[in-house]
């Protein structure tokens, strides 16, 4: 009985940290959704464009210098491709934005066949981070325990901006009410840009701090790009909150069911999603406006 109650904290636990990982990924996508009402399809892909950069980066100038290359770099191009396709798209409606994220997916992966020829990469951990602490009978590894600190650590400081800050107040208005906003003096378009650039980034730093974990390898993308989604529509579509809470969920659900019904896990996350859908359309922490 002591057996079974140690592995079931242990699943939970380890649950909590995958949610945490997931939440990294999942809080650009709301974002980019969030203020600049785009759907990016290619938010998965993206994730995996940062694991396979820091990837090659972390072998000549090690992860830290990944992490910021990855942001930097694909929040970058995020930021150009905005100016100069998405800020024109807007204007015809969500449907070509849509299809134009779609397609944006498809090209980037394409890149990343190309670049690095379908290969698999493994990064070690950095040693101060190395080793596991015994928990439960079991064990769980430092970095996972990083990883989820660094996850709710951003997530607190892009909550605490949005709504304890002027610039928070700015981007929201600009998201709710862009003609208002524009008549106050604020540049909606700027906004726009600036989160999807900040989500794209941060969708790319995910990829690389995932890589002592899971590595690199190709088709990443797409397991990470349906969970993205679950937790955003499921979280509430623009609230960081409930991103959050999604995640813990998603992460405890998919852990437990393949520690007790590895076969049925995926199954058990999707009964669970239709059933909180059926009772709450808007999400969980989302609202009827939304």
């Amino acid at each position: 009985m002591r057996a079974a109650l140690e592995g079931a904290g242990l699943a939970l636990i380890s649950g909590l940290l995958y949610g945490c990982s997931l939440l990294l990924v999942s809080i650009g996508l709301t974002l980019i959704f969030g203020i600049g009402r785009v759907v990016n399809f290619a938010h998965g892909t993206l994730y995996a464009l940062g694991a396979f950069l820091g990837a090659s980066v972390s072998g000549i100038a090690g992860l830290t210098v990944a992490c910021v290359a990855a942001f930097l770099g694909v929040g970058g191009a995020a930021a150009l491709l905005d100016v100069c396709f998405l800020r024109r798209l807007r204007r015809h409606g969500e449907m070509p934005v849509l299809l134009f994220t779609f397609g944006l997916g498809i090209v980037v992966d394409a890149g990343i066949v190309a670049i690095w020829h379908g290969r698999s990469f493994s990064v070690p951990m950095p040693w101060f981070l190395a080793g596991s602490f015994a928990v439960l009978g079991g064990a769980v590894p430092v970095y996972a325990v990083f990883l989820a600190a660094v996850s709710v650590a951003i997530t607190a400081a892009l909550v605490a901006v949005l709504h304890l800050s002027d610039a928070g107040l700015w981007l929201r208005a600009a998201a709710e009410s862009p003609g208002t906003a524009e008549i106050a003096g604020i540049d909606v378009d700027r906004a726009f840009t600036a989160m999807f650039a900040l989500g794209s980034g941060l969708a790319a730093l995910a990829g690389v701090l995932a890589l002592p974990l899971i590595g690199a390898s190709s088709g990443m993308d797409l397991s990470v790009t349906v969970l993205v989604f679950i937790i955003a529509i499921v979280g509430g579509l623009g609230s960081l909150p409930g991103t959050a809470l999604t995640s813990l969920l998603v992460g405890v659900i998919l852990t437990l069911g393949a520690t007790y019904a590895a076969s049925l896990a995926y199954l058990l996350l999707f009964a669970a999603v239709i059933a909180m859908l059926l009772a709450r359309p808007f999400g969980l922490l989302g609202s009827r406006a939304q």
